[in-house]
């Protein structure tokens, strides 16, 4: 190929040739010449699929599209040369799903920044473990106004952290030693698309008390009421005391026992299987499945559907 009359070529065809080049390729572009290397890091690397950045504990894991940066390292100078690697290898990216899982470090915070600027996405996940990086994820989404974005949080997060995310597709928390209340719970069901507050199985210590939603049965009536009037699917999972359950069903008049048809008020048992082991109930186009209704620990599920 003869490189001059290759460069000569419009810079709008040049741009939307590299949109096109795999990344692999762009690592071998850099070594045949400077004009190569220029060309290579002012253009954009097109659309890659999936991609992933996992800081911590001593390990620095990126990945983009088929392309890997894998050490059992993590620190400032390590990011910086990822950081200007980047700065050589692409001027923007676009992927269908991105992860980040996120660490306390502070230059972490710097590099992420840095490392997504221009990056595009139609999906952004992350995952917080503390108040530090849930801090991080807020600033971060903020550069990401037209992505559907997710966040997985393994922690009992502070309340006024926590209602500081802005819209998200699915917000995932996994709570202990101490509950979350109803008030918090019904602004995080009007902001969120998809929910679930879940119990930590994970031990914190002997003062470990279980975690749960408080929701009285007025107020599970009211959040069906909220989620059937949605023109979206939802889906919204609970971790709720036992005992609020057997109120919720006895409030409403629902026995545990009821066959698959029955009419209870405004709802209809879809499904009782083995006489309260596990039931469906359904209120205008909300169905709610309850399991474990004679264990221990029991979990709710709302879930909508357009197209009961």
């Amino acid at each position: 190929m003869d490189v001059d009359k290759f460069l000569a070529l419009s810079e709008t065809f040049l741009r939307d040739v590299m949109r096109k080049v795999e990344l692999e390729d762009r690592l071998r572009m850099r070594e045949v010449c400077r004009a190569f290397e220029r060309l290579v890091a002012d253009t954009s690397a097109g659309f890659c699929g999936r991609g992933w950045i996992q800081l911590g504990n001593n390990k620095t894991y990126i990945k983009l599209g088929n392309l890997e940066i894998n050490t059992e390292r993590s620190s400032e100078d390590l990011l910086e040369q990822v950081l200007q690697f980047r700065r050589c290898f692409f001027s923007g990216i676009s992927f269908e799903r991105f992860r980040i899982l996120l660490d306390d470090n502070a230059y972490s915070s710097q590099f992420l920044f840095g490392f997504t600027n221009n990056l595009q996405t139609e999906e952004l996940f992350m995952k917080a473990s503390s108040d530090i990086q849930l801090e991080m994820a807020v600033a971060l989404f903020s550069g990401f106004p037209r992505s559907k974005t997710s966040i997985f949080i393994d922690y009992c997060p502070d309340t006024q952290k926590l209602l500081s995310l802005n819209s998200m597709e699915h917000i995932e928390i996994l709570f202990g030693n101490g509950d979350i209340s109803s008030d918090v719970f019904f602004k995080l069901l009007i902001s969120h698309k998809d929910i679930r507050l879940e119990e930590s199985v994970r031990q914190l210590g002997n003062d470990y008390q279980p975690g749960h939603v408080n929701i009285t049965s007025q107020k599970w009536a009211r959040a069906m009421q909220i989620i059937s009037t949605d023109s979206r699917d939802r889906t919204v999972e609970l971790s709720v005391d036992p005992s609020s359950i057997d109120h919720w069903l006895s409030d409403f008049g629902i026995s545990q026992v009821a066959e698959s048809g029955a009419v209870c008020g405004e709802f209809h048992v879809v499904e009782n299987i083995d006489h309260g082991r596990s039931m469906t109930l359904c209120y205008r186009n909300c169905w709610t499945s309850i399991d474990d209704l004679n264990g221990v620990s029991k979990s709710v599920i709302f879930r909508v559907s357009l197209f009961v």
